[in-house]
């Protein structure tokens, strides 16, 4: 499933599954200390969906809204091919606990909506699998 395809009736509606969703992950690993927080979860979510309709947005949000855009910027590296370009800088520049807590969350959307497609190809050019 693409973040795209992830379909409700709204935005708030959209936002609870997702916030729901991640609150089970984090109940269920042991490194839920690198996941942010449910309010800063829920305030990154919230900027990467489409105020009307409650979709994943087609466009990042404004560079205001730090943590959704690092957010929506991790998502679409992660559900791309993984080239280098088109990682945030700010994840390989400033490994902050805000970027790593983002990342992290990145990583469990992407999971939740079938994996890292950019996370295999690397494993694959690495050797890995």
């Amino acid at each position: 499933m693409n973040i795209r395809d992830f379909k409700t009736s709204s935005k708030a509606e959209s936002l609870d599954v997702l916030c729901v969703a991640v609150e089970a992950v984090r109940a269920q690993v042991e490194w839920s200390h690198q996941l942010p927080s449910p309010e800063d979860t829920q305030a990154a979510l919230s900027g990467c969906l489409n105020s009307r309709t409650g979709q994943w947005r087609k466009t990042a949000p404004p560079a205001r809204c730090s943590a959704a855009s690092l957010l929506w910027r991790t998502v679409k590296w992660h559900m791309s091919g993984g080239s280098l370009w088109g990682l945030p800088h700010e994840l390989m520049l400033d490994r902050s606990e805000e970027h790593v807590r983002v990342e992290t969350l990145a990583m469990v959307l992407a999971q939740m909506l079938g994996g890292s497609s950019a996370m295999a190809a690397w494993e694959r050019a690495l050797g890995a699998r």
